[in-house]
């Protein structure tokens, strides 16, 4: 099987950091950008890339995507690459292999080269939609750091990369409303007088917030004494490492919240001035003391013990961790208009002509025993993207993924009343923590989440809005909640008891979020609960790096994986495990599983992601 010719660079499979970030996405060209249909007058551009004479821009909402008509030798020399999963995984490899499509591209055609670069054909296959699972419902909040103040694995560099998808999908949604504006217009002449009026592209539930971004930045409060001093003394080191976090006071706090609650012992630590001691604290401090308990103790043991206890007296505190450059993305409103880039994109000149962009509605419950992935000739790469329910694939059930699904609810409040006077505060930033509170606009927030063990596979192909009823009711009626399993359980619910749980979840995160925010408390009568969702989230194992996401060749796994003739590894991969950091880390996984897929090359992948779905079971066998 041929790879792309010529072949991305490798650098184009893994992002630069930060600082060094090229700005990229569909304005990254400095070409001219498309002409609308239909405009007069100036010529109207955006910077969407310069899309070909003709073609025209359809909403990806639709449950089936037509896609971009491809010419005969186009087709005929095409790669085709099928994507299970619309979530963050699956758009984001969508969108750099037509990126990456397109680098290279660029780089023949400036270079003189001979060789055309081969066009592809992305298949993006969903049971529901885009963002339908619990990519849907995750909370946008996007900033590189760990709950104690320090920066994930290469999390400044997984920011920049989302940043740079964020770009395109703002890019993306102006260019389609601009277009549906125009086409609009176009129609409606009436008595030779035309009258513009806009065409919404997405449906008022997926727009929930003012915008794709929101610009506020997020803010970790401080929950305990233990979390004040660990945020103080993360953060200058974090900072230099390009997280951008600083450090707050209460007051501060309180102005960039107004309302936000600070707990008594962080509000009385931050006005004792910390001693010259603070400043000696070393790294030994994130030590316990279990390795203690296994032997007697000694007096040189209780003499280190307590100079621990007076460095921890002495610390510095701080009141929050706040990151001005974070962002709270509608993560629905995102995927959908990332999806709109990829397809803008395939169809623009940046691209060899014949690429194209499609979607389908349907389940795949076989690599092998799908019809469509496995007519001959059909696909050249299959990419498996569906998070908590890649267990549904044969090839990828029993014990092949090490992945531990957790469940958890979300909700959705919206202010009561004139929401100007109840709503979120315009320049407030979102809050991280347990719970969480994302911002999507002043009359939004979501809220979450709630940590359900003992999810399945079918809890997760049951993810977002669950019906329920009246929260305010069921509190009267002391509606009890049925019990929480335990991590290794494997449950099923009823009907009656998936809504009993929302509501009951509803009604514990709506409690703890007051705790820290206590204007959202409902006996107030300024929120309301507007919508309880549910996802499943595919948690990876933990490493010393941390939890890391999981990418490989599906081979070990599957006697199928193998070419009967050739002996060759298919070119089948797998990306999950992305847990709470998919918003994190899907801009760089994109970017590193569509290398993957257009060259069939495992170094694509670097070693430490690299997992060999089903290895576990060839051992044990």
């Amino acid at each position: 099987m041929s790879s792309l010719a010529p072949t991305p660079s490798a650098s184009a499979a893994v992002p630069r950091p930060l600082g060094a970030c090229r700005r990229r996405g569909l304005a990254a060209s400095g070409r001219p950008g498309c002409e609308v249909p239909g405009s007069s007058g100036e010529k109207e551009r955006h910077l969407v890339g310069t899309r070909r004479r003709g073609s025209r821009c359809r909403s990806a909402r639709e449950s089936r995507d037509d896609g971009n008509e491809a010419s005969t030798a186009g087709e005929a020399n095409a790669r085709r690459i099928a994507i299970v999963g619309a979530g963050f995984a699956g758009v984001a490899t969508a969108y750099h292999v037509f990126r990456q499509v397109a680098d290279a591209h660029a780089e023949a055609t400036a270079d003189g080269n001979d060789r055309m670069v081969a066009p592809v054909r992305v298949t993006l296959i969903d049971e529901k939609r885009v963002a339908g699972g619990a990519s849907g419902v995750a909370a946008g909040l996007l900033h590189p750091y760990t709950p104690r103040g320090k920066i994930i694995w290469r999390g400044t560099e997984g920011v920049a990369a989302t940043l740079e998808l964020v770009e395109a999908a703002e890019n993306a949604e102006r260019a389609m409303e601009a277009t549906a504006m125009e086409a609009t217009a176009e129609r409606d002449e009436v008595n030779g007088e035309e009258k513009k009026k806009t065409r919404p592209t997405v449906s008022p539930r997926e727009t929930r917030g003012r915008a794709i971004a929101r610009r506020a930045g997020v803010c970790r409060p401080a929950r305990s004494l233990k979390q004040a001093r660990d945020l103080a003394k993360h953060a200058p080191a974090s900072f230099e490492a390009g997280g951008r976090g600083v450090t707050v006071s209460a007051e501060e706090l309180r102005r960039l919240i107004p309302g936000m609650d600070v707990p008594p012992e962080v509000l009385e630590a931050t006005k004792k001035r910390p001693s010259r001691r603070s400043l000696e604290v070393d790294d030994d401090d994130d030590d316990d003391d279990a390795s203690l308990l296994a032997r007697p103790l000694t007096r040189a043991d209780r003499k280190a013990a307590s100079a621990k206890r007076r460095r921890e007296k002495n610390a510095p505190v701080t009141s929050a961790l706040h990151i001005p450059e974070g962002l709270v993305l509608d993560t629905t409103r995102y995927l959908a208009s990332l999806w709109d880039a990829a397809r803008l994109l395939a169809s623009s000149g940046e691209t060899p002509e014949g690429c194209s962009a499609t979607m389908e509605i349907r389940t795949v419950a076989s690599i092998a025993g799908d019809p469509a992935l496995n007519e001959p000739g059909a696909y050249d790469a299959v990419v498996i993207a569906c998070g908590a329910a890649a267990g549904s694939v044969q090839e990828l059930q029993g014990d092949v993924l090490p992945t531990q699904l957790q469940g958890g609810h979300v909700v959705e409040l919206v202010p009561v009343g004139d929401g100007k006077e109840n709503g979120w505060p315009d320049d407030a930033p979102g809050v991280l923590g347990s719970p969480y509170i994302a911002p999507l606009g002043p009359e939004r927030l979501l809220v979450g989440t709630t940590k359900e063990y003992g999810a399945s596979v079918a809890d997760a192909r049951r993810a977002g809005e669950v019906p329920l009823g009246n929260i305010e009711d069921d509190e009267k009626e002391h509606a009890p909640r049925a019990p929480t399993p335990k991590p290794t359980d494997r449950v099923t619910y009823s009907r009656l008891e998936i809504a009993s749980r929302a509501s009951a979840a509803a009604r514990e995160l709506v409690a703890s979020a007051s705790a820290a925010y206590p204007p959202l408390a409902l006996e107030n009568g300024a929120w309301r609960v507007d919508v309880v969702r549910y996802g499943v989230r595919a948690n990876p194992p933990r490493s010393n790096l941390g939890s890391l996401p999981l990418v490989g060749r599906i081979s070990a796994a599957s006697d199928d994986a193998v070419d009967a003739d050739t002996h060759k590894k298919k070119n089948w991969w797998y990306v999950g495990g992305l847990g709470a950091r998919g918003l994190v880390y899907h801009g760089m996984l994109g970017a590193i599983v569509a290398a993957a897929a257009l060259s069939g090359d495992d170094a694509r992948v670097p070693p430490e992601l690299r997992f060999d779905p089903g290895a576990r079971r060839t051992v044990d066998e």
